[in-house]
């Protein structure tokens, strides 16, 4: 009976501490992902889940590993794994205060795959709808030469028709639209050195507001998460605005703004 008892007034201590180590390693995890050490929280996460992973303190390290793999500094970044984790940590721990971090995450990504997707389908209409694209060998949208243009915000070895896209948002946005004569003399004085292929231009508007999502995903991670600041922490909502303003243009509409129409 007394050892029953024992167990009994044990258990909300124990939960207690469980709570506490699951804060201390997911505190460690942040500072790790904060130094850009990703595979260390990748290979910790991991080793814990293994064990168990539906006991504390695997939320922490369920919810390391979504937000590793979604981290933008990360190379091996994968939306799809990231979603998996939060996913797995919502049905494991229901109850835990991560649930709520990890659904937003989970929207976000969502957003992000979605608009992906646009981005995909556009260069697929370009292909089948333009003349020159029998010409365009893989892959269709040419990847930037890594200094043609200084991205540090979500730095990579991408299409340099993203890169345009974010220097469209970065130095032509205007509270909740674009500056469209300023981002036509940015385009041309571009132009003048480098061409762009037609599919690159038909395809501006879609990597536009993909780099606009992905500016916003970044704002909104970086200062609610990875580096918390409350004077910040609705800072990405400005993007959000602008990126679906850009989506709302239509196609031709987009192109005759920038006055690239028939270029």
């Amino acid at each position: 009976m007394i050892g029953a008892m024992s167990i009994v007034s044990c258990a909300p201590f124990q939960h207690k501490m469980a709570e506490i180590n699951s804060r201390y390693q997911l505190e460690e995890y942040r500072e790790n992902l904060a130094n850009g050490f990703f595979e260390t929280v990748i290979l910790k996460g991991r080793q814990v889940i293994e064990k168990d992973e539906e006991t504390p303190p695997a939320d922490a390290a369920l919810y390391a590993l979504g937000e590793a793999y979604a981290h933008y500094g990360f190379e091996g970044r994968d939306y799809a794994l990231s979603q998996y984790y939060f996913e797995k940590l919502i049905e494991n721990f229901p109850d835990s205060q991560l649930v709520l971090e990890a659904k937003l995450y989970i929207s976000l990504l969502e957003t992000i795959a979605a608009r992906e997707k646009t981005v995909v389908i556009e260069i697929a209409k370009t292909k089948k709808n333009s003349p020159d694209a029998v010409h365009v060998t893989v892959p269709a949208i040419v990847p930037r030469k890594v200094v043609e243009n200084l991205d540090f915000e979500e730095a990579a070895y991408y299409y340099r028709v993203f890169d345009l896209g974010m220097m469209i948002i970065g130095t032509c946005g205007d509270r909740e639209t674009i500056n469209f004569e300023k981002a036509s003399y940015m385009l041309k004085g571009y132009l003048q050195e480098i061409g762009l292929l037609e599919i690159e231009l038909n395809a501006l508007q879609a990597f536009t507001v993909y780099a606009a999502t992905a500016m916003t995903f970044w704002r909104h991670i970086n200062f609610n998460y990875t580096k918390p600041d409350p004077s910040m922490s609705n800072h990405y909502l400005g993007l959000k605005v602008i990126a679906d303003y850009v989506e709302e243009q239509d196609a031709d509409v987009f192109l005759e703004l920038l006055k690239l129409q028939g270029n």
